[in-house]
């Protein structure tokens, strides 16, 4: 933690816009920059009846506060709705600095981690090594 790292997280809410107004209430707070910047970097979306509020930064420097504001965030979420949930993803730069975690009865599908290996190299165009053994 305290470098560049990708965050995301998605809340389950039943009024999100409400909310949004609580969290547009603490920037008068001393958090007011910080709670600023993720603000600029929440998004909206409706499917049905369900309301999501999304969180996606790519190169964020993720110290402690930034963390202490998103655990209050959670907390804000109980205490505004009984049926409040939410999903965390958190990748750093280091390949062992992986953060996941869920909150709530049903925790929304995503964001999760993917990790998978690239190669540098096209595997077709190679010689394969012979395994068995010509017989003279």
């Amino acid at each position: 933690m305290g470098y560049r790292s990708e965050v995301s997280f998605t809340f389950v809410l039943t009024d999100v816009n409400k909310f949004v107004s609580l969290l547009k209430l603490k920037k008068t707070s001393e958090e007011y920059d910080l709670m600023t910047h993720f603000l600029e970097h929440m998004y909206i979306e409706k499917i049905d009846d369900v309301e999501y509020l999304h969180f996606h930064v790519e190169d964020w420097k993720w110290y402690s506060d930034c963390e202490a504001l998103y655990l209050n965030l959670i907390e804000m979420g109980r205490d505004f709705d009984e049926n409040f949930s939410a999903s965390f993803a958190r990748i750093g730069e280091d390949t062992d600095d992986i953060e996941t975690s869920t909150w709530g009865a049903d925790p929304p599908d995503g964001p999760y981690v993917q990790v998978h290996m690239e190669l540098n190299f096209n595997k077709d165009k190679l010689e394969p090594i012979e395994t068995k053994e010509e017989v003279a």
